[in-house]
């Protein structure tokens, strides 16, 4: 039996207990709080409150877990101050144009066969032009020595005997010279396109190519071998090598290998099994004279024309190639 007449005795502010209807209203509002819980200036933040519980209107201390600041502090510190991830970027892939796929370029790496075929066609072609006329079209050393030859002879002997004449060796020597510098400055157009420009090797090749069939031409219809032709060959290697040593191979100009055999047999890893280098210059040395020893082994069957025609074909052969070998990453280009 409780007295009606007693003094009513209010809690104190620490002892207070909620009241049901008090703790659904103290619900209701942690939940919309945190629902509309927006900028972080507007936010209740927990250090602001007093000591004391926030539900001072009432008299009574709430519990933390249905404490208004409490619950919305967390909420808002759950929700802003966690770091946001931006969402992945797709990847789209690019596909290369025509004009992007011929201004790329070419992976050096992959070019061994292209290089092996033109060394082997550097000796077909000196096969030819020593067998026929004893010049040289790729190796310009072995003429310029023969025009200082030609030189020191006009001094030999007393002056009533001594031979003055320009003779057709000597003068086929010369030309050979010439026409491999001419190529070698047409060749050097290369360095402001791209020396390693697929599109450049490709039109540079094509070139050679037809100068390597307008000799064909000129020897099958003169029936023997002319300065013309050797102006043409001669520049067909000049431009050559020139192309081949702006790749930076190993192959060097595809041409002289004097600088090739020193390498090989200076190297100090040559016995190593894994050496690209050793076997590159090696690989070089055995297309050269492969490509001799063919050359003089056909030509009493097939003539200078006919071995300049087959020499056209693999030309043409290594200019499809530069539309297929694989281009360089950007790392490598760069």
């Amino acid at each position: 039996m409780t007295n009606d007449n007693a003094p009513l005795t209010l809690p104190s502010q620490n002892s207070c207990i909620p009241t049901p209807k008090r703790r659904s209203v103290a619900l209701s509002g942690i939940t919309l709080a945190e629902s509309f819980a927006a900028p972080k200036s507007l936010d209740v933040e927990k250090d602001n409150f007093p000591p004391e519980s926030s539900s001072t209107r009432s008299g009574c201390a709430f519990p933390d877990s249905l404490s208004l600041k409490s619950g919305v502090s967390q909420s808002v510190y759950s929700q802003d101050s966690a770091p946001r991830r931006k969402p992945p970027t797709p990847i789209v892939a690019h596909k290369s144009t025509i004009r992007e796929y011929f201004s790329a370029d070419v992976d050096t790496n992959q070019c061994n066969l292209a290089l092996s075929i033109l060394t082997f066609l550097t000796g077909w072609l000196d096969a030819i032009t020593l067998s026929s006329i004893f010049v040289w079209v790729g190796f310009q050393t072995g003429n310029f020595t023969q025009l200082a030859v030609a030189v020191a002879r006009l001094w030999e002997g007393p002056p009533s005997t001594r031979d003055i004449t320009f003779q057709v060796a000597d003068q086929q020597a010369l030309t050979a010279v010439l026409s491999f510098n001419i190529g070698i400055v047409f060749g050097r157009v290369g360095d402001s396109i791209g020396a390693k420009k697929r599109i450049w090797l490709f039109a540079t090749t094509l070139v050679q190519c037809t100068m390597t069939t307008t000799a064909c031409i000129a020897l099958w219809k003169s029936g023997e071998q002319s300065i013309p032709d050797s102006c043409l060959m001669s520049a067909n290697l000049g431009m050559q090598g020139v192309m081949a040593k702006r790749l930076n191979t190993q192959f060097g100009t595809s041409l002289v290998l004097t600088t090739v055999m020193v390498e090989t047999m200076g190297d100090p890893k040559i016995w190593h099994r894994s050496n690209p280098g050793r076997t590159q210059r090696l690989l070089a040395l055995f297309s050269l004279f492969l490509g001799g020893f063919v050359s003089r082994a056909l030509l009493p069957y097939a003539g200078a024309a006919g071995c300049l025609g087959i020499a056209t074909g693999l030309k043409f052969f290594v200019t499809v190639f530069w539309l297929v070998v694989p281009s360089a990453s950007r790392a490598d280009s760069a």
